[in-house]
């Protein structure tokens, strides 16, 4: 950062006492720079555009002899650890101005000890909080916007860095809604000869996402995403860290509002939704941003006013009213079709789960599930560890196989928290036990989007795929 880039920001600022470490140690010939060449840059990099990443993060405090304690947030991006500066670090609730100071070689993120005196920035220098954080970078009209998500730790929560200046970045600690459990609801399943029997008055097919059920609350600056069932601790299990794409959706006009989605991706979603943060976003980094599909409305709030919902067809246009106002490219809305039929062939063809047909006059009515899927017994023949939030603490999957060995296939979708904590207790008790899989189709060595649906007590051997 230059010494005219400096005063300006001073002048912007009207001499907040943020900036007096910055511009008092590098302006001019006043330090010397010879120990801190190998730590620092002389030019800045421009923040490029990037999706959501993992990268390093490092909070510093800085006990500096001539300007006093800071706090110096550094995160990585192309190859340096870029810098910002504030006496008390990032805020804990509102915004706080922040200068981007100089650009730090990627190694200082990891330095503590005193940086000596007569030196650029002398003084103590002591890690307050280091780890992995989830950043997204936009120019827009010349300007940066910075997103960083830090997942866990003294500083968790969700920051914009604006750029409002020359080096001048506003930063907001984001808000994110209460996370609303909203249980799914029941459907009936319907063989797919017999469907046309219960098409009585007018009725909506929609197709049916293989995904993990979610409920998405509106924010005015983010979204919280909450899975449909507390974990074994009785708490909301929050996928916001694991999907920043859907958790910065944000609308002034529905804050307040609560949809009902399917999380999807199409390599599976499980794998996304049972890693760290960083590995989930990592995951869809090499194989693109999982997509909600929005289904249904549990709640419906704008302006700040509660409306209420007549029917199903009122519900439909509002899902496309809202997806399209908010015009996030990962939010969508499912194939639908008045004829079901045709709808089935579509979604057969490129081998889907199935569909839902829903009446549009008569919300009392039940949703009817027609998929394509048959149910196998297959014998659990060993465990995997659990990873995420399950290491340590449960299984990832059931390793389970045919009556022969031929077929053998990692169940993980459909296990709740309390099998993969007594699994990983007590891995005898379920060995050799024969359980109930339902799964799309076989292929020569395994099964096309297999899940767990129950251990099959009367059972003792596997079926011969």
């Amino acid at each position: 950062m230059s010494a005219t880039s400096l005063i300006k920001a001073i002048a912007v600022v009207g001499g907040n006492h943020l900036l007096s470490y910055v511009a008092g140690n590098a302006i001019g010939n006043a330090v010397n720079l010879s120990y801190r060449r190998n730590q620092i840059f002389t030019e800045n990099t421009k923040l490029k555009n990037q999706d959501w990443k993992p990268v390093k993060f490092t909070i510093h405090d800085h006990r500096a002899i001539r300007k006093g304690r800071h706090r110096d947030i550094r995160i990585e991006h192309n190859k340096r650890a870029i810098s910002f500066v504030h006496n008390n670090g990032l805020p804990t609730k509102g915004s706080r101005d922040m200068i981007r100071t100089v650009d730090h070689k990627i190694e200082y993120m990891t330095f503590e000890g005193e940086i000596p005196k007569g030196e650029f920035g002398a003084g103590k220098v002591k890690i307050e909080q280091s780890g992995i954080a989830l950043t997204r970078i936009d120019n827009i009209d010349g300007h940066s916007h910075l997103k960083v998500m830090i997942p866990e730790g003294k500083n968790k929560g969700y920051y914009s860095f604006f750029e409002i200046g020359d080096n001048i970045y506003r930063v907001y600690n984001v808000p994110v809604p209460k996370h609303a459990i909203v249980p799914r609801k029941t459907y009936k399943l319907t063989p797919i000869d017999s469907f046309k029997e219960i098409l009585n008055g007018r009725f909506i097919a929609e197709e049916k996402k293989n995904g993990a059920y979610s409920s998405i609350q509106i924010g005015k600056s983010a979204s919280s995403i909450t899975g449909r069932s507390p974990d074994i601790q009785n708490k909301a299990i929050s996928y916001d860290y694991l999907l920043p794409q859907i958790s910065s959706i944000k609308s002034r006009k529905y804050n307040g509002t609560i949809l009902i989605a399917e999380q999807f991706h199409k390599k599976g979603i499980s794998a996304i939704l049972n890693s760290k943060p960083e590995n989930a976003v990592q995951l869809q980094n090499k194989n693109g941003f999982a997509d909600a599909y929005v289904f249904d409305i549990k709640k419906l709030v704008i302006n700040g006013k509660n409306v209420t919902i007549k029917n199903h067809e009122e519900r439909i246009n509002y899902i496309d009213s809202i997806v399209n106002e908010i015009n996030n490219k990962h939010l969508k809305i499912p194939i639908r079709d008045t004829s079901p039929s045709s709808l089935l062939s579509r979604v057969r063809s490129k081998k889907g789960e199935g569909i839902v047909i829903k009446h549009l006059d008569n919300d009392s009515l039940p949703w009817y599930k027609i998929v394509f899927t048959r149910t196998y017994d297959m014998k659990i023949i060993n465990v995997t560890e659990g990873t995420g939030k399950y290491k340590d603490k449960g299984i990832g999957a059931f390793i389970v196989s045919d009556f022969d060995g031929s077929h053998k296939v990692n169940i993980g979708t459909g296990l709740n928290d309390a099998i993969r904590k007594d699994a990983y207790i007590n891995k005898e008790k379920y060995i050799g036990k024969i359980i109930k899989v339902e799964a799309r189709e076989i292929t020569d060595k395994s099964l096309i989007a297999p899940r767990f649906k129950e251990v099959h007590i009367e059972k003792t051997v596997a079926d011969n795929l």
